[in-house]
């Protein structure tokens, strides 16, 4: 199987947020999208990581907590590279 494109991503990440009743705004979907990789495996873990963060901060889900995150998954990933 090949990567999903733009469009089935969107809406597995919708769905995803969804799932766990998370809020699925346009512009958390919309930055999200072309940073993550394109999997569905990946949007599933960002997703979990998500709601993992915001309960244990008592943050809202928004576009900045998920700009952290992927700040966060980036450089955990560049630091197992060393």
């Amino acid at each position: 199987l090949s990567a999903p494109d733009d469009v089935l991503l969107e809406q597995v990440l919708v769905k995803l947020l969804a799932d766990r009743q998370l809020p699925a705004g346009r512009g958390l979907v919309d930055y999200v999208l072309p940073r993550i990789e394109r999997s569905f495996s990946a949007a599933a873990a960002f997703v979990r990581e998500l709601d993992r963060f915001a309960l244990a901060s008592g943050r809202a889900v928004t576009r900045n907590l998920a700009a952290e995150i992927l700040r966060h998954e980036s450089s955990a990933s560049a630091d197992n590279e060393e």
